[in-house]
């Protein structure tokens, strides 16, 4: 949900495709090279577009985008219907301006328009065809043999329907036949599916969100942690299954990685600042309890990321762009170690989220 983790996936991706750095040094010059390389259109769209996004965390109920079809399909049908309501009310809007208010793309919405106004429904049409070659039967043996652990893609379905009910089908068949039982063709992810109080406090934040004013988000400094591996994590095998069913794998440890804190912002990208987590970079703070070392960043270290370069560094950016330099707010996502609490900040709570006017501090 928040815009810098659309940015940490960028980075990833351009670090192991571009630079495929060797050691931990090689791997902190990339991290440094890429964020330099950041363009600032990048940093306008994510922070323009985060109303529309907020807006489809609320359609989806909490939802990840795409995860739910039934959702998915809704979801799409308010889009279509708020591109023809916002044309109606105001005809001098473009078709780009209108697709930029809801977050679609402008051939969407001129596609949706026009429809409306030749008087089409906004809803998808049935379809006449062929009859399906496999009836209701076939369609519930080729799903119960979707589930079988040895049935990983639809080639492996289609082998095994004829091999032990001698129904022959194509691979093409196969795959429609799971898509139209909402069925997909997913990996098991590296951490948790949403629960119920994710989805609950998701939609919380998007409503709280939506209610201010849309150049707010302007004045936020997003901040967050990373941990990049030297080397590229492999995906697990995929298979058939349901979006809810999709499973989940334990993340692959690497010894050899950097843990980096960053911020950004409508106006730029604040300085990489490795961490406890980065290969061989210890904790100089001992853990009061268990009179040990750290193993991770603790609220002693996240508070030199704050004054050493949060706060240093959002005054900088926004003084630069002469936009809220002594209002500007810190979002954080409420770890444990960065509870506002424990550092003496004064936050306004947000679900998921915390907000803090940063402006004067530690000076």
């Amino acid at each position: 949900m928040s815009p810098i983790e659309n940015m940490w996936a960028w980075m990833e991706g351009k670090l192991h495709k571009e630079y495929q750095p060797k050691n931990v040094e090689e791997l902190k010059d990339s991290l440094e090279q890429i964020r330099q390389s950041i363009p600032a259109s990048m940093l306008h769209n994510m922070f323009d577009g985060f109303q529309a996004r907020m807006q489809r965390v609320v359609d989806l109920d909490g939802s990840r985008p795409f995860l739910s079809m039934a959702k998915g399909i809704v979801a799409l049908q308010k889009l279509r219907e708020q591109a023809a309501t916002l044309k109606k009310y105001h005809p001098d809007w473009s078709f780009n301006k209108i697709g930029k208010k809801i977050g679609c793309r402008h051939s969407f919405v001129s596609r949706w328009v026009r429809r409306d106004q030749a008087c089409e429904p906004l809803h998808d049409q049935s379809r006449s065809g062929r009859p399906p070659k496999a009836d209701a039967a076939a369609q519930e043996h080729i799903v119960m043999a979707a589930q079988l652990p040895e049935c990983r893609t639809a080639a492996d379905v289609a082998a095994k329907l004829q091999q032990d009910q001698h129904l022959s089908f194509s691979v093409t068949t196969v795959k429609r036949v799971l898509r139209q039982h909402g069925l997909q063709h997913l990996s098991p992810v590296a951490r948790p599916m949403l629960t119920d109080s994710h989805k609950l406090a998701r939609v919380k934040f998007a409503k709280a969100v939506l209610r201010r004013d849309k150049t707010s988000k302007r004045r936020w400094l997003n901040t967050d942690s990373k941990i990049f591996h030297l080397h590229k994590m492999g995906r697990p095998l995929r298979r058939w299954c349901s979006p809810g069913a999709r499973g989940t794998v334990p993340r692959p440890k690497h010894s050899i990685a950097a843990h980096v804190y960053m911020g950004i912002c409508y106006w730029g990208v604040t300085k990489l600042m490795f961490v406890t987590g980065t290969h061989k970079q210890v904790s100089k703070f001992v853990n009061p309890k268990s009179k040990r070392l750290y193993a991770g960043v603790g609220s002693s270290e996240y508070s030199e990321v704050l004054s050493q370069m949060f706060v240093p560094e959002g005054n900088r950016l926004f003084q630069q762009a002469g936009q809220w330099a002594d209002k500007w707010q810190l979002q954080q996502d409420n770890a444990k170690p960065q509870d506002c609490h424990q550092h003496g900040l004064h936050c306004r709570k947000c679900p998921g989220r915390a907000f803090s006017d940063l402006a004067s501090l530690f000076s």
